[in-house]
């Protein structure tokens, strides 16, 4: 009885000694030898999904590089594009040791509620994010209905959102005709 009880022991051994050598890891460890190779896929990603229209913050946009094998590329060129507003990368964008590089997008002084789309290419890998501008506010007051050949008063009040001392205050526009 003891005998089988040694022979299913080192059985049990050589088994799991054998299922051990592989390295199933999805992302390689800092410090060790990554990609290198072209770009395959760029996910990029932002930190917010609106900034307000007073240029009070910004997002930053990452972009995230990795190859065939869906290993990260670090030196990999980027190039950001954006519809509107301000985008500002580090000269030459380029991907740090983890395939990722950072842009900041601001309003660059425009209050217009809008969808800036930004665009980060590499290689043939391509993706998109939209940032939406918020917090500019036009509201028009008055009769929702008149006779025909009369007149009404109607208020128009553009509402613009800026910064002051920490807070976000409305500054109105007033226009009665």
């Amino acid at each position: 009885m003891q005998t089988l009880k040694h022979w299913l022991l080192a059985a049990a051994t050589l088994a799991l000694v054998a299922c051990s050598g592989s390295d199933n890891t999805i992302v390689k460890p800092p410090g060790s030898s990554t990609g290198g190779g072209a770009a395959a896929t760029l996910t990029l990603l932002t930190s917010s999904p609106q900034i307000p229209s007073d240029g009070s913050a910004s997002a930053t946009i990452t972009a995230l590089v990795r190859d065939a094998s869906n290993n990260v590329v670090p030196g990999q060129a980027v190039t950001f594009t954006a519809t509107s507003g301000a985008l500002v990368a580090k000269n030459p964008p380029t991907t740090d040791d983890t395939g990722i590089v950072t842009a900041t997008l601001s309003t660059a002084g425009d209050a217009t509620n809008r969808a800036i789309t930004v665009t980060g290419q590499s290689g043939n890998a391509q993706s998109t994010v939209t940032v939406n501008v918020i917090g500019t506010a036009l509201t028009l007051n008055g009769p929702s209905a008149l006779p025909t050949g009369t007149s009404g008063k109607y208020n128009v009040v553009l509402t613009e959102f800026r910064k002051r001392r920490s807070s976000r205050t409305p500054r109105a526009a007033h226009r009665s005709t």
